[in-house]
């Protein structure tokens, strides 16, 4: 029960701490299942939580953080890298659209925006 508890809580405190001194980063927020349970939507519980930092942050960095947070919430974290161009676009690229159309948790704040 408490890997369970740490799983569907323990995301965003655990990304918030691992990266808030990390600079490069504009904006870093949980999408895809997990969002999706945490803004209510129901299916089976997440096999990975997917992050998604906008920013220009080293990838070897990220990669590292991921490999931080996976240990501490035993479940895979994998971190994708957006420039704040495409995120801002008018016109963004379809994997940024798919996202900005589906829910998602700010790390920062705790927020879900669905």
């Amino acid at each position: 029960m408490r890997d369970l508890i740490a799983a569907t809580y323990g995301p965003v405190p655990v990304l918030r701490e691992l990266f808030e001194d990390l600079g490069g980063v504009d904006q870093i927020m949980i999408y895809g299942y997990w969002a999706a349970r945490r803004a209510g939507e129901s299916g089976a519980f997440p096999n990975d939580i997917d992050v998604l930092v906008v920013g220009d942050a080293p990838r070897k960095t990220l990669t590292a953080l991921a490999s931080e947070a996976s240990a501490r919430l035993d479940l895979p974290v994998n971190v994708t890298r957006v420039a704040p161009d495409d995120w801002c676009a008018d016109e963004p690229s379809p994997f940024v659209a798919t996202i900005r159309s589906r829910p998602a948790v700010d790390v920062r704040t705790g927020d879900v925006h669905a």
